[in-house]
């Protein structure tokens, strides 16, 4: 079976709440055309405890459940490199490996419902490109 791509989603919730934004970045996701995909959205919140009582977050973590996606919740205050990896090990140890990876921060909306097929096409047909594999 074709597993396709696994798309790392990075929140930050360290400083600001950016709910909003995040809500808008998975629409952007779920609008693609391409079935071939999983998200792991990788939270790092430190040690803030105040946002586990924060109705907008549980409504956020919510909407990424019922959509069939994996959230992470870190409670370290550690670099985006860290958690990315932390969230990628527990994605693949539940669901098994990926053909690609793929880092995604916050604030990026596609700019197309084919963004995902035409990028999984690309990585195909050019086999002798850069790429990180695991």
């Amino acid at each position: 079976m074709n597993k396709g791509i696994l798309i790392i989603y990075n929140t930050c919730t360290v400083g600001r709440v950016s709910y909003n934004g995040w809500n808008n970045d998975i629409n952007s996701i779920l609008s693609q055309d391409f079935d071939h995909y999983n998200v792991a959205v990788s939270e790092c919140r430190g040690p803030r405890g105040d946002l586990d009582k924060d109705n907008n977050v549980n409504s956020f973590i919510e909407k990424v459940a019922s959509s069939g996606f994996m959230y992470n919740t870190i409670r370290e205050q550690l670099s985006v490199w860290a958690t990315f990896n932390h969230t990628l090990r527990e994605a693949v140890k539940r669901k098994g490996p990926y053909e690609y990876y793929m880092y995604m921060t916050s604030g990026i909306i596609f700019p197309s419902t084919s963004f995902f097929s035409n990028m999984y096409d690309w990585l195909n047909n050019n086999k002798d490109v850069g790429r990180a594999v695991l």
